[in-house]
């Protein structure tokens, strides 16, 4: 179930970073051909540039997640066992985990606070609750990401790099059949 889960969550960021960025850079080179050869543009059209760009980034920021790449000390867990580096890891994703379900519950409310009062974007005349919708799906995503690196853990909590015992396991998962 972890496995097809988290292939689930990769194959939709995939789609979200990749179709998500391409639509910026076709969008980015659409207004410097209209700027530069014909002197126009479209006025909506950065900032629609501008929020594809951020919504493709914030899913690769979930699938860093999965792959480990988000920034973090390594000095303290380094100097204790596997004990420490255990109560570390429970920590470290616990607090992560909590605050990303803390920004998506408050992300909710002010999605709903957005819709109630009807804010409108003034250069694409789209309401502001779809562009601000990127941040509780994405904290969803966050969210799901860190629950299925301490699911997947196990007794391997201790570990100095928590993410590749989790991407072996999903591996190993894959010859299983699982």
């Amino acid at each position: 179930m972890i496995r097809r889960l988290d292939l689930l969550l990769c194959g939709f960021e995939k789609l979200m970073m990749v179709g998500l960025t391409l639509v910026g850079v076709c969008l980015g080179l659409l207004q410097i051909i209209l700027r530069y050869v014909f002197n126009s543009g479209i006025h909506w059209l950065e900032s629609v540039l501008v929020i594809s760009l951020v919504w493709a980034m914030l899913f690769g920021a979930s699938r860093a997640i999965r792959e480990g790449y988000h920034p973090r000390v390594d000095l303290l867990p380094m100097a204790m066992g596997p004990r420490g580096r255990a109560v570390l890891n429970l920590l470290a994703y616990g607090a992560t985990l909590a605050l990303c379900l803390y920004y998506a519950y408050d992300a909710i409310f002010y999605a709903n606070f957005l819709n109630m009062i009807g804010a409108v974007n003034q250069e694409t005349d789209i309401p502001e609750l779809y562009f601000f919708l990127v941040v509780p799906i994405t904290m969803v995503f966050f969210s799901l990401r860190y629950v299925l690196l301490l699911l997947s853990l196990g007794r391997d909590i201790g570990a100095l790099k928590p993410e590749e015992i989790y991407l072996s396991k999903i591996a190993s998962n894959k010859g299983q059949g699982k």
